[in-house]
């Protein structure tokens, strides 16, 4: 799990407290970003309002001003640093070995949605961003909803997305409601709406029945569901994935100040977590088993993990392993070999 990212969103509320000064208030503003489904108001400005709302951003089109006030922002980010640290945290590797698209669209049609807690926090890395997610398991809540008839699901979702390269987060807060079915998902295939709260007066829009027509906010929830089906492949097809416990703090919220800088955030305590890492290659699985290799025929060569159709129907990964005859060559790839001695 990023540590640095996961402190600078723990801490990230104390920049706008009622004690914070304007330095840190700007510096907040600069670091959590509001996506485009808020309102914003242009604005020439170069400094902040005295009576500050939101702060200055870039990104969108020019120089912006969020209308959501200060308060707002600091109860929204302050609940959840909580819950965050409260939840079960589970982190996602993805900045490498990567599905086939064929192999994704295979199996997302197996899927069975759920969550092993009924919160859990899930970190997300890829190789230029680390999107970082609450999940709260609402299912139970489906009995008297509208939608009780055409979802089997319900999660509540807020997400935090880190951008490696600007070194800052697209913030949006709002929990939002998601109805999912354990089918191929698409666009018609899910239902989703906002929980009426502080931050939802600032959304931008127009809606029927809470269920936004805004394409950023279709996207920002399109991101969430993408990234809880890399969790579900993990989760359910263990033959892909390594997996480890990684010991640290108890799920417990500590907001203790502390100064807003990498040098003091990085080597805060780590977080209990389990690690998930996409391995489509198996090599230390494949090491020294002789039932993997072919005797004779083919050039020796890796075979990555891959599918396979059984009678029912059902797909199953098949483990990487190693085929062929170091006598008929070697057949070399874009990813480690690992010769028999």
């Amino acid at each position: 799990m990023n540590n640095l990212v996961l402190q600078k969103i723990l801490h990230g509320h104390q920049l706008i407290s009622d004690s914070a000064s304007r330095k840190d208030w700007q510096k907040w503003a600069t670091t959590f970003i509001p996506p485009r489904h808020y309102k914003h108001i242009n604005s020439l400005m170069n400094g902040i309002e005295e009576n500050w709302h939101g702060g200055i951003h870039t990104g969108m089109g020019g120089e912006n001003i969020s209308p959501v006030p200060r308060d707002i922002c600091y109860e929204a980010h302050k609940a959840f640093s909580k819950n965050v640290s409260q939840a079960a945290k589970f982190y996602l590797d993805l900045r490498d070995n990567q599905l086939t698209e064929k192999e994704y669209k295979t199996i997302e049609s197996e899927l069975v949605y759920y969550t092993p807690y009924k919160q859990i926090f899930l970190q997300v890395e890829f190789k230029n961003a680390i999107n970082n997610i609450l999940i709260y398991d609402h299912t139970e809540e489906l009995e008297n909803s509208i939608y009780q008839d055409d979802a089997q699901q319900m999660f509540t979702f807020q997400m935090m997305i880190y951008d490696k390269e600007r070194a800052d987060f697209c913030w949006d807060l709002n929990q939002y409601d998601v109805y999912m079915k354990n089918i191929d998902l698409d666009t018609s295939a899910y239902y989703a709406k906002f929980r009426k709260n502080a931050l939802s007066e600032y959304l931008d829009g127009e809606s029927n029945d809470e269920v936004f027509a805004n394409d950023s906010l279709h996207d920002w929830i399109l991101e969430f569901i993408g990234r809880f089906r890399f969790f579900m492949i993990a989760l359910q097809h263990p033959t892909i994935v390594d997996k480890k416990d990684v010991k640290g703090r108890n799920d417990i919220f500590l907001d203790m100040p502390t100064q807003f800088k990498n040098s003091a955030l990085t080597f805060k305590p780590k977080f209990q977590h389990r690690h998930l890492k996409i391995n489509l290659f198996g090599n230390e699985a494949a090491k020294g088993d002789p039932a993997n290799n072919r005797s004779s025929g083919t050039a020796f060569h890796s075979v990555r993990k891959h599918l396979r159709k059984l009678q029912t129907g059902k797909h199953i990964f098949v483990k990487a392993h190693f085929r062929g005859s170091k006598e008929q060559g070697l057949v070399t790839k874009d990813y480690e070999i690992v010769t028999k001695k």
